[in-house]
């Protein structure tokens, strides 16, 4: 699973820099792959990344929605 998230991500990047607001919708999904990940590897540590990360993807996808 954790391959399938570092995957998603990177792909998440580049839709974000082709300017696409999808990407943002990605990295959230990503996010939510790697809070799993990490709850469920007992790696508690990585929520410390992966958590305030899915806020700044959701913030960041509420801004260019707005924006549109």
């Amino acid at each position: 699973m954790d391959y399938f998230a570092g995957l998603f991500e990177l792909f998440a990047k580049y839709v974000v820099g082709c300017k696409n607001k999808w990407g943002y919708i990605l990295h959230i999904i990503g996010s939510l792959l790697w809070t799993y990940v990490a709850i469920d590897a007992k790696m508690y540590g990585l929520l410390v990344i992966t958590l305030p990360g899915l806020v700044i993807n959701v913030c960041n996808f509420w801004k260019w929605h707005k924006e549109k």
